[in-house]
């Protein structure tokens, strides 16, 4: 009977409504209305009910990378209506050779390097941010915020929506089902204007992208290109008012210190509650007591030795990844992995016409904080309490410029550090942009501090500016950028580790674009040249040149760029002459693998012992697709450097992820990293350890009905060992935790 009702429905979609998709970018400005219909569906990839008769029928004839608007490779048909609470999207993937579908069973936002098919919106037609919405053939679903402000995608919005996906003889089909109290837009009883674009990604032997329309390659938006649809009258997304109560429960082992006993911990079961209310269609509100803010997997492992400067790790927990785009500024000034331990916290952002907003506090239980300065940074961590707080006003001008106001505060005890500035992003042209920000700081450390770090006592102020310009053209870009920052501006809330310094950069890239017959797509000549100076002395801190080629090749989705780096650097009072090699490419030959590798050759400095070295980093990766369930990464980092006298040191991470996916809603993955380090001790100034080794294991089950009623059970541990040049002291597990969170969301 299903397959007669898909049979029946072709017959009818090939004669009902549906529009050339070669309309000029003025033509696109002109709506297209979107059927009101009746009735619902039962989302299960089979386009059987009424409401698909009725649906807006379109075809995506236009494959725009890596081709150029040319005729697409194969047939896509898509569909969409709206019955006045769900909107309803379709789609038929036809394909020539079927077999070489890829599709695979994975956590939701991790099927991208499958085939999929969606649909990007831009549901306020402000032309700078859009909801992006895909499907694999299997059903996996993937959803990303789009910023065309600062370019990029976001793949931590989440919100709750259902889809299908069903492999066909002749390719797969995929239904969708979006409630308008899941999505975001403004609320009216009269019909409403979108921008809406339809895609399909065909991963071969490269990864095509299939569009409804030409792409124009000379304009820095995307959103702007898109099509203009009519409809949704009436459409509410009301209150949306939902609460997700979390248990979570936890119980850690562990040792004071190596070779003593281990200690094990109480078993302690935490009560939380988190709430998103649409206060109005526009304005949402966010907030939690007693937050569980563990992170539920292990983050990638990043090799720290050698380091000029502190490493950065991405946020992960949902409360601050909320809105996030609305903080993000060219210095940086909210990072909110500072905020570790919080008892509370509420977040409000919002948009009405051309404003944006966006406000959020939290307290943290204890105190993180960089110190940073024009060469290397310090870090501290302190007992006592902060109160944080990070606020954001946009104004949107014109066709897709903006300026907006920027604040942070975090205070607590004598201590305290606020920064406020104001910022603008100009459009004067379809490919010319300029980005500017001025920011200006107080600080005030407290004893503890200042007794710890050797910082100031005394209050004090600064100050930051940026400007850059940019021009992105198809066949070339060119962009400039200066920054200052005083050596006492401050941003405790963000993540800036160097401070006191002046920097120019001017740079830019060719591109040459293959035919079909080529054995090539892109080759790509960039580069630039930036200068850093200490910001009190004049001191040059450093004068850097660095060229490249790229290249994406016909065959494999290959990608491979080669260049070079001439660098003068200053460190402790002397300055080193540095030339190295870099080296990044990728292939992904079939649906079952896919590998790449960086590598980096040449000078550097000891920064330990401030001498002159000769650096090698080498950093594979492989992953491993076997059948629809199983998926397998395998990260093997290696990194040495040899000074006069022989090598310093060497250091392993071996980093191996595996995910038996049972389905689009379950999964187990067993993570470990092993990383082994070496240091040559006569080489070294002060006292270390010859040999360090650590080896952490992590094995989590995870259910997920949506992304917020989820289940997490887990075990995690580290082991730790260490050779001092006299003892060998071998591995000793010093951690032991299991623990698992449940979280129901309730939506009214």
């Amino acid at each position: 009977m299903k397959t007669y009702s898909l049979i029946v429905l072709g017959l009818v979609l090939s004669i009902s409504t549906s529009h050339a998709a070669d309309r000029s970018l003025e033509e696109r400005q002109v709506p297209i209305d979107v059927p009101a219909v009746s009735g619902d569906v039962e989302v299960d990839a089979y386009l059987d009910e009424a409401v698909w008769q009725d649906a807006l029928r379109l075809t995506i004839d236009w494959e725009t990378w890596p081709a150029e608007n040319i005729p697409a490779r194969a047939e896509t048909e898509a569909f969409i209506a709206f019955n006045g609470e769900t909107l309803f999207i379709a789609f038929i993937a036809h394909d020539p050779a079927p077999e070489l579908i890829r599709a695979h069973y994975s956590d939701r936002d991790a099927m991208f390097q499958d085939d999929f098919v969606g649909v990007v919106m831009d549901t306020f037609n402000d032309e700078r941010r859009g909801f992006e919405f895909f499907v694999n053939p299997l059903g996996v679903q993937g959803d990303l915020f789009k910023d065309d402000i600062q370019g990029g995608e976001d793949a931590s919005y989440d919100t709750i929506w259902e889809s299908a996906g069903r492999l066909t003889e002749t390719g797969y089909v995929v239904e969708m089902a979006l409630p308008m109290r899941s999505l975001r837009f403004a609320a009216s009883e009269e019909p409403q204007i979108w921008g809406i674009d339809f895609i399909r990604i065909y991963p071969r032997e490269e990864r095509h992208q299939f569009r409804m329309y030409r792409a124009d390659r000379n304009l820095s938006c995307t959103l702007c290109e898109y099509q203009k649809f009519r409809g949704f009258a009436g459409a509410d997304p009301g209150n949306n008012l939902q609460l997700v109560p979390t248990v979570t429960g936890i119980q850690t082992n562990a040792r004071p210190d190596y070779g003593l006993p281990m200690e094990n911990g109480d078993f302690e079961v935490e009560p939380s509650l988190d709430l998103e209310w649409g206060i109005t269609p526009n304005v949402i509100l966010n907030g939690t007591l007693n937050p569980d803010f563990s992170q539920v997997e292990a983050d990638v492992a990043q090799l720290d030795v050698n380091n000029q400067f502190s490493l950065f790790f991405p946020e992960r927990r949902p409360f601050f990844l909320e809105g996030r785009d609305l903080f993000q500024d060219p210095f940086n000034i909210v990072y909110t992995r500072n905020i570790a331990d919080p008892e509370y916290g509420a977040k409000v952002t919002g948009k009405e016409g051309s404003h944006a907003f966006g406000a959020f506090f939290a307290n943290d239980e204890q105190t993180s904080v960089l110190f940073p300065g024009s060469q290397g940074n310090d870090f501290g961590s302190f007992d006592f309490k902060t109160e944080n707080a990070a606020m954001r006003y946009r104004y949107d001008i014109g066709g897709n410029s903006t300026v907006g106001i920027i604040a942070t505060d975090r205070s607590g005890d004598d201590y305290s550090n606020s920064v406020i500035g104001v910022d603008t992003k100009y459009r004067f042209t379809d490919s010319d942009s300029i980005t500017a920000e001025v920011l200006t700081s107080e600080t005030e450390y407290d004893a503890e501090m200042v007794a710890a770090n050797g910082v100031r006592a005394d209050p004090f102020e600064g100050s930051a500016s940026y400007v850059g310009y940019n021009r992105n053209r198809r066949e070339y870009n060119i962009y400039a950028e200066h920054q200052q920052v005083d050596e006492d501006f401050r941003a405790d809330l963000g993540f800036l580790p160097q401070v006191g310094f002046d920097k120019s950069i001017l740079g830019g890239g060719y591109n040459w674009f293959g035919n079909g017959d080529d054995w090539y797509r892109r080759i790509r000549l960039n580069g630039d040249v930036d200068r850093t100076e200490e910001a009190v002395s004049g001191i040059e801190l450093e004068q850097e040149t660095e060229a490249y080629i790229s290249v994406n090749t016909v065959g494999w989705q290959g990608y491979a760029q080669f260049g070079g780096i001439d660098r003068t650097q200053y460190w402790d009072g002397v300055e080193y002459d540095q030339d190295i090699l870099a080296f990044y490419g990728e292939i992904k030959p079939n649906k079952m693998l896919s590998t790449g590798m960086s590598l980096r050759h040449g000078d550097a400095i000891d920064y330990a012992n401030s001498r002159a070295g000769r650096t090698l980093t080498v950093d594979p990766w492989f992953i491993f697709r076997l059948g629809r369930h199983l998926n397998l990464r395998f990260d093997p980092t290696y990194q040495r450097m040899n000074v006069d006298g022989g090598r310093l040191f060497s250091a392993w991470i071996h980093e191996l992820r595996a995910t038996w996916q049972f389905n689009n809603r379950m999964f187990l993955r067993v993570i470990t990293q092993y990383r082994d380090l070496y240091r040559n001790q006569d080489l070294y100034l002060s006292a270390v350890n010859r040999d360090q080794t650590s080896w952490s294991n992590q094995v989590l089950f995870s259910y997920k009905l949506n992304p917020r009623t989820v289940f997490f059970a887990g075990y995690s541990d580290g082991k730790f060992a260490f050779n001092d040049g006299l003892v060998d002291n071998p591995l000793q597990t010093q951690e032991q935790t299991l623990f698992f969170k449940l979280s129901y969301a309730w939506q009214l």
